[in-house]
C-alpha cells in the first residue's frame, strides 16, 4: 500500500423506486470500502443498514466517485434521466 499514489473514491447502491439506497456508514459494505482502502462518502455514518437518500443526493456525493460498485447503470447522465 505505500506505492499507493491515490485513494479511490467509492459510489456504491442502486436505485429503487427513486430512491437510492447506499450503505451506512456502519454496514458490512462500508466496512470492506474501508479494508480496501477506499473512500466512501458515508463512513463516518453510524448506520448499519442501508441508507434511503434520493437520486440527486447520489448525483451530489458521489458525482466524482472513481470506482462505483453495484450500480445498475454505467454514467450518471443515465441515472439523472431516469
Amino acid at each position: 500500500m505505500a506505492n499507493v499514489k491515490e485513494i479511490p473514491t467509492v459510489m456504491v447502491g442502486q436505485d429503487f423506486r427513486g430512491s437510492w439506497s447506499v450503505p451506512g456508514g456502519r454496514s458490512f459494505n462500508a466496512q470492506l470500502i474501508a479494508d480496501a482502502k477506499g473512500r466512501y462518502f458515508y463512513a463516518n455514518d453510524t448506520t448499519s443498514g442501508s441508507i434511503s437518500i434520493t437520486v440527486e443526493q447520489a448525483l451530489v456525493n458521489f458525482g466524482s466517485a472513481q470506482i462505483w460498485i453495484a450500480a445498475q447503470t454505467n454514467t450518471f447522465a443515465r441515472i439523472a434521466s431516469d
